[in-house]
């Protein structure tokens, strides 16, 4: 696991999906939680490890997680 790698899709897209989350969920916190819950998918299903650091691609795979 390259948790240097996962750092960086974090601390990249968190923000971008907590305010696109931001446009289906009217809390804050109920967002942080849904954005936290997809980044711990994320890490167990070690995908991180075939994205691309391109936003287009990271939501794809993030989706694809569904």
């Amino acid at each position: 696991m390259d948790i240097k790698l996962f750092d960086l899709l974090y601390n990249k897209y968190s923000q971008p999906m907590l305010l696109y989350a931001l446009t289906f969920v009217n809390s804050k916190s109920d967002t942080e939680d849904i954005v936290q819950e997809v980044f711990y998918n994320f890490w167990k299903s070690e995908a991180y490890l075939r994205v691309p650091i391109d936003a287009a691609l990271f939501f794809t795979e993030i989706f694809r997680l569904k």
